[in-house]
């Protein structure tokens, strides 16, 4: 998973090159410069693959954020965006708390978690994260909560990452 941070190969290929670069002043050889020089090559290929390969995991971070994101408008039809069209009971429920609650502000606290199986056909992941959110609810009045939230998902065939489960806690 090198590729989700561009930080470990340009410290590891900056380490290397700085190293070869002080070789090469101490003995004038033309090796170490030519290694520096591959370095510098390879850091690039790498830095440049970080930016335009997108990972299972971070697809399914922009998935999970686009979808807090469709909560915090009230847009239900965004959220069933997000939802498989297979899972008619969550597509179900999901609008049915959505029309029983409307969020004044939601966001992620923290994504703990991202299991993905990848050999299961289709894909397969869960994610587990904290959401904090201000609600008014017509049953409970206003208020603010940590949520709780595991979400099962599944790669559909337009390669994009829907939900096909969830549970919830309020904390």
């Amino acid at each position: 998973m090198i590729t989700e941070n561009p930080l470990l190969p340009l410290l590891i290929g900056g380490g290397f090159c700085v190293a070869c670069v002080t070789l090469w002043i101490m003995s004038r050889h033309w090796l170490p410069l030519a290694l520096a020089g591959l370095s510098i090559l390879i850091i690039a290929i790498l830095v440049g693959l970080s930016i335009f390969i997108e990972t299972p995991r971070e697809q399914l971070t922009r998935s999970v954020n686009q979808l807090a994101m469709a909560v915090q408008r009230n847009d239900v039809k965004a959220l069933l965006e997000h939802v498989s069209p297979n899972a008619l009971e969550i597509r179900q429920a999901a609008e049915r708390e959505m029309q029983d609650t409307k969020f004044i502000h939601c966001w992620i606290a923290k994504i703990h978690e991202i299991q993905i199986d990848e050999t299961k056909s289709p894909p397969q992941a869960r994610v587990n994260l904290a959401l904090i959110a201000d609600v008014e609810q017509s049953v409970h009045g206003t208020g603010r909560g940590r949520v709780q939230l595991w979400l099962d998902m599944q790669k559909e065939p337009d390669g994009e990452w829907r939900v096909t489960g969830y549970r919830y806690t309020i904390q």
